[in-house]
């Protein structure tokens, strides 16, 4: 496993259920190769900290306008735009 080169730690490692980590391994190397970067964010990391199995995941994703990640993304998964503004 590659280390942070900011502080020379190990990534931390999110043990999702199979299904779940195929599929973000999926969608994460998708917008990497459309040139963006994919971030887990919120309660996964939280219960990965803890030593929890997170039941879903949470992204931030950088560098693709939204248009283009809603198509991404509606490769993998439906997408539900409820409360878009």
């Amino acid at each position: 496993m590659a280390r942070d080169p900011e502080n020379n730690q190990p990534p931390l490692r999110i043990a999702f259920d199979r299904h779940t980590d195929a599929l973000v391994r999926r969608i994460a190397m998708a917008v990497r190769e459309e040139g963006g970067r994919l971030l887990l964010v919120g309660g996964c990391v939280r219960d990965a900290l803890l030593g929890i199995a997170p039941k879903d995941a949470d992204a931030e994703v950088y560098g693709i306008d939204a248009a283009e990640l809603e198509k991404l993304v509606g490769r993998f998964l439906r997408v539900s735009l409820v409360g878009k503004s």
